[in-house]
């Protein structure tokens, strides 16, 4: 099996390197111009009280692109670079231009694609998990397979949660419009799910070549980066020792 080593992330900002430094202050960067520019169609949208309904969207956007901020402060720790960025290009498609500057109603198949992509990624958010709470080199690939799309899957399910959530109380037309009765079909629902389980084989297929292939694929890389983890680095220094002690 592969060896992933486990980094640890620098606790401060002077001790990244100037690679490191110029990435997260792009990212950031990315991060301001984005809140503003949302801050700045909400107050439009607010003021001219757009009919397409979109002021939810924008506060639901403004609230993802705060949510690595808050995430750093409250538990006091530095989100990846990579993570980071990949969350950024992710929200500004999905959210800034998807749902806040209304391109779903104008394109349907960037809906689709938004949420296959999603499926991947949800897939990304698991191998995250993994790598976070447990050295991924003790666990077996199933294993790891098995809890990332069951991640995707669940993300995906949690998502379509919170569409019927925001059009029965909020009213949206997250799943479609309502026709004469006022019901809404369950096909939009359920064709998002299936582009979600199609982004996760997606993953599933990757990682599975990752490991036939032997070769990084992106995955030995993810992996690395997601495991940049100052307990278990501690956890695996003790064993080390333990063993050189068992040895001696």
């Amino acid at each position: 099996m592969e060896q992933t080593k486990i980094k640890k992330i620098p606790k401060k900002y002077s001790e990244l390197t100037n690679k490191e430094k110029a990435f997260r202050i792009f990212n950031l960067t990315l991060n301001l111009i984005l809140l503003l520019f949302t801050i700045g169609l909400l107050i439009y949208y607010f003021c001219v009280n757009d009919p397409k309904n979109r002021v939810m969207a924008c506060v639901g956007t403004i609230l993802f692109l705060v949510i690595p901020i808050l995430i750093e402060i409250i538990f006091k720790t530095k989100i990846s670079n990579i993570i980071f960025l990949i969350y950024l290009l992710y929200v500004a498609i999905a959210a800034v231009w998807g749902a806040s500057l209304n391109a779903y109603n104008e394109i349907y198949a960037l809906d689709k694609i938004v949420h296959f992509a999603f499926g991947y990624v949800g897939c990304v958010a698991g191998l995250i998990a993994v790598c976070k709470l447990e050295n991924c080199n003790n666990l077996k690939p199933l294993t790891i397979i098995f809890v990332c799309f069951a991640v995707s899957m669940a993300c995906g399910a949690i998502w379509e949660i919170m569409e019927f959530a925001s059009d029965q109380f909020l009213g949206q037309t997250a799943q479609g419009i309502p026709d004469a009765n006022g019901v809404v079909s369950v096909l939009d629902t359920m064709l998002d799910l299936c582009c979600n389980f199609g982004g996760a084989i997606i993953f599933v297929i990757h990682y599975s070549l990752h490991l036939l292939t032997k070769k990084d694929l992106l995955i030995g890389y993810m992996k690395s980066e997601f495991s940049r983890n100052p307990l278990l680095k501690e956890i695996e220094i003790k064993k080390n020792e333990q063993t050189i002690k068992e040895k001696n």
